[in-house]
Order: C-alpha cells, then sequence, then structure tokens
C-alpha cells in the first residue's frame, strides 16, 4: 500500500482514518468496540468498522461492551456481518466502564479502540488513565449534532472525576 493509505494511530484519536484508508498495521488480537444508544447509526457505523478491521486482518477478534440492550444491537450486527469472532460485555453503563472492562479482559495486550471520532479523545483519555493500550480508529458515521456535542462536552467532566478517583 502506498503511503497515502497508512494512517498513524496517534493521529487517529483526533481525526480517525477516513473512508478506505488503512491503520497502521501492529499485531492485534482485538478491537474494542464502544457501545451507544442501540438502533442508532453511530452504534451501526462502529460495529461496520470494527469488521472491517478484522476482514483487513488490523485485529483478530471484536470486544463488544456496552448495556445490555446496546451489546445484543452490536451482536445482531456483527452476527449479520459474517464470519467474525468476538467476545461481549454487557455489563458496562458508560465509557470509563467499557474502558476498564476492556482492560481487565485484555490485559497489557494493545486494542483498537473503535468509537465516533468525537468520542475518541475522551475514550482514549480513560484508556491512557486505567492502562489499557488503546490505539483509536474513528468510524465513518455521521458527524455530531450540536446536542451531541454539549453532552460529549459535559461528559469531560465525569471523565475527569473518574480518573481522579480511580
Amino acid at each position: 500500500a502506498d503511503d497515502a493509505d497508512q494512517s498513524d494511530p496517534r493521529e487517529s484519536c483526533f481525526r480517525g482514518p477516513g473512508r478506505g484508508t488503512r491503520v497502521t498495521a501492529i499485531d492485534v488480537e482485538f478491537a474494542v468496540v464502544l457501545g451507544c444508544l442501540p438502533s442508532s447509526s453511530m452504534l451501526r457505523s462502529r460495529c461496520a468498522r470494527a469488521v472491517r478491521l478484522v476482514r483487513e486482518h488490523q485485529a483478530r477478534k471484536l470486544f463488544l461492551t456496552g448495556t445490555a440492550a446496546e451489546a445484543a444491537a452490536m451482536v445482531a450486527l456483527c452476527v449479520d456481518a459474517g464470519d467474525v469472532e468476538f467476545v461481549v460485555d454487557d455489563q458496562a453503563r458508560r465509557t470509563f466502564d467499557n474502558i476498564k472492562h476492556a482492560r481487565a479482559f485484555v490485559g497489557d495486550a494493545d486494542v483498537w479502540l473503535v468509537t465516533s471520532r468525537f468520542h475518541l479523545p475522551r475514550a482514549l483519555f480513560l484508556a491512557r488513565h486505567v492502562g489499557l493500550r488503546a490505539h483509536g480508529v474513528g468510524d465513518d458515521g455521521p458527524a455530531p449534532t450540536m446536542a451531541t456535542r454539549l453532552r460529549e462536552g459535559v461528559a469531560w467532566c465525569g471523565a475527569i472525576v473518574d480518573a481522579a478517583r480511580g
């Protein structure tokens, strides 16, 4: 592949690889997919991006993490995609839980962290805080609405409190 098709995972925490862009090859067992509203286009986009990582041999399996409803929706999306192995965590209620559960499951291994582009900086901040060796991959989903941007700003306050509490 030529250099234009490569993306440095450290850069992807802010912009994520675009459509058709391959992420830089690293030896990764899991792509961790963070849940969101079960019937949303954001969740479909996150799962589609994660499935692409597996099909492009960038990850071998998916770790799907979210609430019970989010996890069930992600399982359905991944089953529909065909031959993709996954592990399910349906006990996470928020991003900090997603990250802690992924860290507990994968240990010190490197992972791709798949979420919406606007959500990546906060998710990677929390990942660094708990010691999850995450490389961010933004999905190809829709641009966030103003309400989503405001919610994300408020959620940053919670993330800082979570990090301070440990």
